[in-house]
């Protein structure tokens, strides 16, 4: 046998070796090391407020971790829920660190029912859930049946495999890159510094700049509002959804998350936001549906810039006049028209959090245990 030929059958076998070895440890590396205990372990390691504060970093975080928590109040939605709230605020308003949330990026009104097998699977289901919308969720969307499948797919196996190979050869096995980072007290200083910053710009100066910089969030808004329809079963599946809250004993209130003024009242065409609104009123099993204007939390279009609250961001930008550019990944840094920056979560969270109060207690009695 030539000698090339030696040479290229020894490679090959060593890679069907490796290849071998591999598929073997991830086949039964389960039983020798779960990736998922470790992150639980980790996760139910964490001080209360530290969770709480990891609650709003991510879309997945929180749909990993209720169910093992079993929380008294459940928080469901789209991204805009992780975005909007404070969950240390709603804790101490609450009286309660029992509360978690799952908050689906590109959730739709029939991913609830997701949830809920989910839950049902996991012998849980909580004894308020506080479900918060945005016209996105009640509309037809193309992307409506390949978002349901992720949603399914993505509950039924929190921990990817393409996610155990990056931590695998990051050496973080059991701390994703979803994990819990983020430290409260660190939270705190970042919102007491970007308050005041945000303070200083003038509304209209935002206005303005969001109208003179259209940025690939803006540009996808419009041609999304210009063809999008509510979907035509929506108060059928509000029917469904009540008949589950009540087939599990429990209570429900329905909050609409604020989006940007730009958004709401430029992009959206004329009628869409009061049709929406009148979709609200059919959840009629709802212990309280609250659907207030932006303005009515003291939000505009300043606790829409910055929504990743980065230290160095120019606000001085936003008052001149002149462009925010992308970030060096091409990400748009400037201003995210339905996302609040953690800022507007704060004032958002301290209202509704106050009206959410008294209707949660009538529920679950007048005091619950703090988790510590």
């Amino acid at each position: 046998m030539k000698p090339w030929r030696n040479e290229y059958l020894v490679y090959l076998s060593v890679v069907l070796a490796a290849l071998t070895l591999a598929s073997v440890f991830l086949y039964f590396g389960k039983w020798l090391y779960d990736p998922n205990r470790v992150f639980k372990r980790n996760v139910a390691a964490m001080a209360a407020e530290d969770y709480l504060a990891d609650l709003r970093e991510s879309t997945e975080f929180g749909c990993r971790t209720f169910v093992d928590r079993r929380p008294d109040i459940l928080f469901l939605g789209d991204s805009h829920t992780y975005a909007g709230y404070d969950f240390n605020a709603l804790s101490a308003i609450f009286e309660t660190g029992s509360l978690s949330t799952c908050a689906l990026g590109g959730f739709y009104l029939e991913s609830f029912f997701i949830v809920a097998d989910h839950m049902r699977r996991n012998g849980y289901f909580p004894k308020f859930i506080v479900l918060n919308t945005s016209p996105r969720e009640f509309v037809n969307g193309r992307d409506k049946n390949a978002a349901l499948t992720v949603h399914k797919s993505y509950l039924d196996s929190p921990y990817t495999p393409r996610e155990f190979i990056q931590d695998l050869i990051k050496g973080t096995l059991g701390r994703s890159a979803l994990d819990a980072d983020v430290r409260y007290t660190d939270e705190l200083k970042v919102a007491m510094a970007q308050r005041k910053r945000l303070a200083a710009i003038d509304p209209a100066a935002a206005a303005r700049y969001i109208a003179e910089y259209p940025n690939r969030d803006f540009r996808s808004w419009t041609t999304w509002a210009e063809r999008v329809e509510f979907t035509a079963r929506v108060r059928t599946v509000i029917e469904e959804i009540c008949a589950v809250v009540r087939q599990n004993g429990a209570h429900l209130a329905v909050v609409d998350i604020p989006e940007s003024p730009a958004l709401r009242d430029t992009i959206y065409r004329s009628g869409f936001v009061a049709h929406y609104a009148s979709i609200l009123s059919h959840f009629s099993c709802a212990d309280l549906v609250i659907a207030d204007p932006a303005s009515a939390y003291g939000i505009d279009d300043r606790y829409f810039f910055n929504r990743f609250m980065l230290a160095d961001f120019p606000y001085d930008r936003i008052s001149t006049g002149e462009r925010i550019g992308p970030d060096p990944g091409g990400r748009d840094i400037d201003y995210d028209l339905d996302h609040m920056n953690l800022v507007g979560a704060g004032r958002f969270t301290q209202r509704v959090g106050k009206s959410l109060q008294p209707v949660i207690r009538r529920a679950l009695g007048p005091r619950q245990v703090r988790l510590d």
